[in-house]
Formats: C-alpha cells, structure tokens, sequence
C-alpha cells in the first residue's frame, strides 16, 4: 500500500487537473443520483448545495488525517482527491443490489431513531432513510482505507493512530450524513415557530427569499463557513511566507472596509428583529456579511498567486445564496473598485457601498 500511496501522490498532475477530477466525481455523482430517482434536482442543489457537501467533507478528512499522521498536506490533498472518485460506488451499488427504496440523502435524525442510527449505520441489511446499503458501504470502506493509510505513513504509534483514525472517521461520516438535521437539533430551540427542518432551513421572512431551493442555499450558506476557514488555513498552509505577507497587506488594506461592513450587519439584525426572523434570515445576513469581508479582502489582497481572484469568486458565491440582490451588490463593489480612477477614490467609494451588501 506504500508503493501505491507514493505511487498516486507523485504523479505529475496540476492543480487545474486535481480541480477538474473532482468537479467530474461531483457532477458525475450527482447525475447518477438523479437518473437512479428520476429527480431533476433544482439548479441551487446542483451547482452550490451538492457540491459544498463535498468540499466540506472532503476538506475535514485531510485535515483529520493530517493531523493524525503528519503526512505531507499538499500530497495528502492529491491522495484524497483520486481517493474521492469513491463516491461514485453508491448509487452503483445499490443498483447492482437492488436495494435503493429511498433517494440518496440525509438521513432524518431526531431523539427517537438516534440509537436505531448509531447501532444500524454500518449494517447494510438494515434499511435507513437517505444513508442507502450503498451509501454506507462506501463509508466503511473510507474508514477502513483511511485507519490503513495513517497507519503506514505515520512513524510513531502506527498502529494506534491508525485505530483511532477509523474511530474518528466512522463518527465524522455519521455527522455528515445527518448534518442539516443535526444542525435543526442543535439551533431550532431559539426558533420555536419552526416545526420541521424544511421550513427551518427554507422560510425567510425579512431577508431575501427564494422562490424555490431555499433549504440549497441555506445549507451552502452554514457550509460555507468551516469550508472558508479550512480553506484558508490550507492555503496559507500550500503557500508559505509569501501568501501569507500578501495576505497581511490585504487584511491592513481591507481595514476600512470593517466598520462599515459590520455596521451594514448590524442594521440588518436590527431592523429584522423588530420582525420576525427565521433561523435562514440569521444565516442569510451572517452570508451577507462573510461575503462582504471576503470581497474587501480579496480586492485588497496584492499577491502572486491568485489568492485575491479566488477570494472575489467565492465571496460572490456566497453573496449568490444569500440573494440575487446580494450577488448584484457585490458585482457592483467589485467594478467600482477595479475603476480606472485614483486608487484611493475607488477605494473610498466601494467602502462607502459594502454595507449595503
């Protein structure tokens, strides 16, 4: 399994590659899905929903098992992207089973079936909502190869951290297999008007809504958070001391924009709580404002790589799920700012528009 490790972690594949083979496994994925169903899913679903539910997961593992094994990140990330055309097994093994009674999904966590979930996960023969028989095959094969990968990369107590790695990952794939349910569980006691997760995550009455693909969006939104953070920390990681300079600038560059920013946030969570909010209200305006702070960060951001180009597009992401109106805003921040005037003038002017974001 060495050889093999080694083997797939020094092949000389690009970046641009790497990003390509995994956007393929997510679209790839999610049209298995919906050809097992018949469910056309909405664009909110498969453009940002889908495939934020694998960034997240899949950004979680490496760190888990970096931290774990002391394996080299970049090589790590490289392993897991050919390791996550797994997710392709599922909907292929249910077929060949025969066994898929329900869509591949979330499985609907509440007190009453907690223990059923805990104890039936990796029993293939017991039928669970949403977590298919192919579903958590996959998963026990992921818990099993990443145990055997730390395992025989790490040099010290190889066996036990190849142990508790199993141990971790078998409980971090329970968590994301319930997540928006876990996450109803967790926060629906300061919102009791919400008597399921659907209208938990879906219903906006203050911010802007969606006619349709609330739940998609929402979902992005909360994702989008851990994701950001990972994201960040791993690049800074990747890159070393010269990213992290250029980062340092843009972040003293970005400081105007704070309080403004900050304060858009705060008239948004004042004016709403003289109204009723929903739980996906709280979350679209802390999406608005995390959009906002990447957007300053990533047009003030002076660096060789393309730290700042990539900050700007995920931020406009972001902005997108919080509201089409959201994502107008941005679009127009990010133009005033690249204005062929005195830098200073252009920076003044989007500062004096971010908090409208």
């Amino acid at each position: 399994m060495k050889r093999i490790i080694d083997w797939i972690a020094d092949l000389p594949v690009s970046t641009a590659q790497m990003v390509a083979l995994f956007c393929f496994t997510v679209i790839a994925r999610n049209l298995l899905e919906g050809f097992s169903t018949g469910i056309m899913f909405h664009w909110s679903a498969f453009a940002l929903h889908f495939p934020i539910a694998y960034v997240f997961p899949m950004l979680s593992l490496v760190a888990l098992m970096h931290l774990l094994s002391g394996y080299s990140l970049r090589r790590l990330l490289k392993l897991m992207v050919f390791a996550w055309t797994l997710t392709l097994l599922p909907p292929l093994i249910d077929f060949a089973l025969s066994r898929q009674t329900t869509p591949i999904g979330y499985f609907p966590l509440d007190p009453a079936n907690l223990g059923h979930f805990l104890l039936n996960f990796f029993n293939p023969a017991v039928s669970l909502p949403g977590t298919t028989a192919g579903i958590r095959i996959e998963a026990a094969l992921g818990c099993l190869l990443a145990g055997l990968f730390v395992g025989v990369v790490s040099r010290r107590r190889a066996l036990l951290r190849g142990v508790v790695t199993t141990l971790a990952f078998c409980l971090v794939f329970m968590v994301f297999f319930v997540w928006p349910y876990l996450v109803y569980a967790l926060l629906s006691g300061g919102f009791q008007y919400t008597s399921n997760v659907q209208d938990f995550l879906q219903d906006r009455l203050v911010s802007h809504s969606h006619a349709l693909g609330g739940v998609h969006f929402t979902v992005f939104l909360i994702d989008s958070i851990p994701v950001t953070l990972l994201g960040i920390w791993m690049t800074l990681s990747l890159y070393g001391r010269g990213l992290r300079e250029g980062l340092r600038s843009g972040m003293r560059q970005s400081a105007a924009w704070l309080p403004v920013v900050l304060a858009g946030a705060v008239v948004g969570f004042r004016a709403g709580s003289q109204l009723l909010m929903t739980f996906a209200d709280h979350v679209s305006v802390v999406g608005a404002t995390l959009a906002a702070v990447l957007l300053a960060l990533g047009l003030e951001c002076r660096s060789k790589k393309p730290l700042g180009p990539g900050l700007v597009v995920w931020a406009s992401l972001i902005a997108l799920a919080t509201g089409w109106q959201s994502l107008v805003v941005a679009l127009i921040l990010i133009s005033v700012r690249l204005l062929p005037v005195p830098d200073r003038a252009a920076r003044g002017l989007a500062v004096a528009l971010s908090g409208l974001l």
